[in-house]
Order: structure tokens, then C-alpha cells, then sequence
């Protein structure tokens, strides 16, 4: 799959933001993404699709930067949640 086809949703409760793949830098440990603002805190689901496998981490805010973006701590990721977003950020 090339990259275009990756998809990273952020949502907060209903609330639902779409990055491309090129405003955000994802870790196992958690993300960056430009021009997105939450409040520092806020409890999020990030979700990762690439057109053949979906991801979804929970994590929380933990920093807001209103001209630049939002930092997001992933909650506890598992050996096996690591390898599964190796793959899909290597697609």
C-alpha cells in the first residue's frame, strides 16, 4: 500500500479530526500532529488505517500548542500493538 492511502483519525468523543499521514509523526509511544487543537488532557482514540489494516490506540493529550499542534501520549501499548503499527506505518 503506498502512503496516500493512509488514513489517522483523531476523535474525542464525537468530535472526529482527519490528519494526513504527512502533519503527524506516530511512535508506539504515541504522536505528533500540526494543525489540529485539543485541549491538553482530553482523552482520544487515534485510528490508523491503511486500506488493508486498522489500528486503533487510546491515549490522552498531553500537550496543546494552539499554532502548532497536539502531542498525544498513548495509553500502555503492548509488544504485539507495536509490532502491528510497525507494519502499518511501514506500508
Amino acid at each position: 500500500m503506498t502512503g496516500a492511502l493512509f488514513v489517522v483519525r483523531i476523535r474525542a468523543g464525537e468530535k472526529c479530526i482527519s490528519v494526513p499521514r504527512t502533519r503527524a509523526i506516530i511512535s508506539p509511544k504515541g504522536m505528533f500532529a500540526w494543525d489540529v487543537f485539543f485541549p491538553a488532557g482530553t482523552s482520544v482514540v487515534v485510528e490508523l488505517f491503511d486500506g488493508l489494516h486498522e489500528l486503533r490506540l487510546s491515549g490522552t493529550i498531553s500537550r496543546s500548542v494552539v499554532d502548532s499542534g497536539v502531542a498525544i501520549e498513548f495509553k500502555k501499548t503492548t509488544e504485539t500493538v507495536a509490532r502491528k503499527l510497525e507494519v502499518l506505518l511501514a506500508a
